[in-house]
């Protein structure tokens, strides 16, 4: 009686002392950020739009959500002492807190497709630029990589690990480009004499890249394009509405958007066979919706374990 009255007790330290690992969701979700009422709120909900469960509520505006590979984190830009700053929480709405020590002006987050590092952009002291950074998922910094101008950013990385697709913008015209992390060369994906290309994002099997257009030359839409930067189809038309956000179904079917309805932003998926949109939210201003999906998690395209620490772990500014 006294060893299993030990055994107990044993037990009972170790679950107290033991931290309790993350859980990613079991059943399809996706995230998303609502704005209402001078406060912001983490969300999930179903790819059909139903069961919408609140994560987190943050007083201030909350935007730019990236969920991590394995689908247990989720990065996210909030006010941090009046700097846009990176902060990470579970996937639960846990645990939230800054990912940087330094506080300095940074946005849009991804992560590698290991899940051990992040990129951003930020402003760069070295490069008197804005670029893309590089760091561990801890929060350690990496040089800048990839400049991308003030009005630029938004990075995508290939499944694989060895590119990221981000955009090149100045008032006139936004451009995007993928940057070859092994030779660190950029590309221009599409040659256009009048380019206004936002939001590039790699397929979850690499064989495209999505991206919106809004430019008067061209229907406003989002469109796929080969990774070669031919083969352009438009996926749906989004008439004179914006859109601010744009992702990826994990299994390559479907992508999900928010865009603006009288001026309202909402979010919406897309068929990318068919063409079929379908809205998910009504209430609130609803944005940058992210989607996670556990029978995806085992990726498609295997990264390059090699590359990820020679790239994406220890590449330096020219």
């Amino acid at each position: 009686m006294k060893t299993l009255r030990f055994i107990l007790i044993c037990f009972i330290s170790l679950m107290i002392v033991l931290p309790v690992l993350a859980a990613a969701p079991d059943t399809e979700k996706i995230a998303y950020v609502t704005w209402k009422n001078d406060s912001s709120t983490i969300n999930l909900m179903n790819p059909n739009g139903g069961d919408h469960q609140i994560l987190l509520r943050r007083s201030g505006k909350i935007n730019q959500l990236a969920w991590s590979p394995n689908g247990e984190k989720i990065l996210f830009c909030a006010d941090r002492n009046g700097t846009h700053d990176v902060f990470i929480m579970d996937a639960d709405g846990s645990n939230v807190k800054p990912v940087f020590d330094e506080m300095i002006y940074k946005r849009e987050p991804i992560w590698s497709p290991d899940g051990k590092q992040i990129a951003f952009v930020a402003y760069s002291k070295i490069a008197n630029n804005y670029n893309i950074h590089i760091a561990s998922a801890d929060g350690n910094y990496i040089e800048p990589t990839i400049q991308t101008h003030r009005l630029g950013g938004d990075p995508s990385g290939s499944p694989d690990g060895t590119k990221i697709a981000y955009v090149i913008s100045n008032v006139k015209k936004r451009e995007i480009y993928v940057f070859n992390l092994e030779t660190k060369e950029s590309k221009r994906l599409i040659l256009d004499k009048n380019p206004h290309y936002i939001l590039p994002r790699w397929s979850p099997l690499g064989d495209k890249i999505a991206f919106y257009s809004s430019g008067l030359h061209k229907e406003n839409g989002i469109y796929t394009v080969t990774p070669d930067g031919f083969n352009q189809k438009l996926v749906v038309s989004t008439d004179i509405s914006f859109v601010s956000a744009l992702a990826w179904a994990p299994n390559g079917k479907r992508m999900v958007y928010s865009k603006s309805v009288k001026g309202i932003t909402q979010i919406f998926t897309v068929d990318i066979a068919t063409g079929r949109t379908m809205q998910l939210t009504q209430d609130g201003v609803n944005i940058d919706p992210v989607w996670y999906d556990p029978a995806s998690t085992s990726l498609p395209v295997k990264p390059n374990s090699h590359l990820l620490t020679s790239t994406w772990g220890n590449i330096k500014a020219e």
